[in-house]
């Protein structure tokens, strides 16, 4: 209790007659003593808890306030002083309030109802603003990670570029050392964001922002950057034989023909590079848009009051790629004149030889036929004469 006079420093209550009747007053005892001098008042904590004549006081096992503690203030020390006070406590209760039970007034069922309403309110906004910032940071994280997957696959471009009949066998190996492996984990402990979160962030916070989207990216990012590098480092090693047959070509043809032949070569390989790197962006545009997405669903739950947050669900990354299937036998005759057409020309006999291997052995023994022996006449094939001994 405080002072009604003063305003400042503990009270106690004191009985006094005024005008004829009885009445309490809630003073100091330095403002009491200046308005009334004379002191004839009654001191009602003295008169009800009594004086503890020098021995011990009672005290609350909870915080240890005593009985005369109470008596100088006025003041329990916590809700369990009323427990261990309640023979000492009631009286004076019940005459200060003429009641030990509350009978004041009770929030009605619509105020406690707003009350829900603001409270669920103000965690919704709250919700709302923690799914925006995760958003913000996911973004920012996507927006430097396809970065990063571009420079890897602008390091293979290079590698292939580069690649000469002297330095074939070098290169080659250099590719096929190009992982697909990456610790997205790591990667993302270490990458710095661009992103300001709010100030009003506790650290703690903010840290456990990062945490969250950091492990829903991880999977995500490994089998991005697996993708992309496998698909970009498969379709360099598939094309390789056929430039550097090409290559062949260029350096046994005359310079006209090798200038021609150089110009078709890096007009395809600009085209196919320009197709994969707009089919790269055409994917990163399509995350960025259904990232933007879910941010903007965010938003409009929160206008509308939805309570429940819906995460966007991650669709891995797929490429759709033909296949072709032999429906019949003499379905080979064309796919092997098309073969020959665009790549087998270009190849020289000792590779040739080896794809063909086993239907040269079947030429093979058809020419050492004992019964019948069948041997190809052409100006461009020859049979050579091998001797074994028995």
């Amino acid at each position: 209790m405080t002072c009604v006079n003063c305003g400042n420093n503990s009270a106690q209550l004191y009985k006094r007659m005024v005008g004829g009747k009885e009445s309490t007053l809630c003073l100091c005892p330095a403002c009491y003593r200046k308005l009334y001098p004379e002191g004839d008042a009654i001191d009602l904590f003295t008169q009800f808890l009594g004086n503890t004549g020098g021995r011990r006081s009672k005290a609350c096992p909870s915080c240890g306030t005593t009985l005369g503690d109470f008596r100088k203030t006025g003041l329990v020390g916590c809700a369990e002083c009323y427990d261990a006070f309640r023979d000492d406590l009631l009286p004076s209760i019940r005459y200060i309030q003429r009641d030990v039970v509350h009978r004041g007034k009770q929030p009605n069922e619509f105020a406690g109802t707003k009350y829900d309403m603001v409270r669920e309110l103000v965690q919704e906004q709250a919700r709302v603003r923690l799914e925006l910032d995760k958003a913000m940071l996911d973004e920012d994280f996507r927006r430097q990670f396809n970065a990063y997957i571009a420079r890897q696959i602008n390091t293979l471009m290079q590698l292939d570029a580069s690649v000469t009949l002297e330095n074939a066998d070098t290169v080659t190996a250099s590719i096929n050392a190009v992982s697909p492996e990456i610790d997205a984990v790591l990667w993302l402990a270490t990458v710095q964001s661009g992103v300001r979160l709010p100030v009003e962030l506790t650290a703690e916070l903010a840290r456990q922002i990062r945490e969250e989207v950091c492990a829903a990216l991880a999977p995500q990012f490994k089998e991005q950057y697996q993708f992309e590098i496998e698909t970009n480092r498969d379709d360099i090693l598939d094309r390789l034989p056929s430039k550097l047959a090409e290559l062949r070509r260029i350096a046994s043809a005359s310079a006209d023909e090798a200038a021609r032949i150089k110009a078709e070569m890096e007009t395809r390989e600009l085209t196919e590079s320009f197709r994969r790197d707009r089919e790269r962006r055409d994917r990163e545009a399509a995350q960025k848009a259904q990232t933007e997405l879910a941010a903007r669903k965010v938003e409009m739950d929160s206008l509308f009051g939805v309570a429940q947050a819906q995460t966007a669900e991650y669709q891995p990354k797929t490429a759709v790629r033909k296949r072709l299937v032999p429906l019949a036998p003499e379905a080979f005759l064309q796919i092997v004149g098309f073969w020959w057409s665009h790549e087998g020309q270009n190849l020289s006999v000792e590779e040739l030889g080896k794809i063909f291997k086993r239907m040269l052995t079947f030429c093979d023994k058809a020419a050492n036929d004992k019964d019948n022996p069948i041997l190809l006449v052409d100006d461009n094939i020859t049979y050579q004469d091998e001797v074994k001994a028995k």
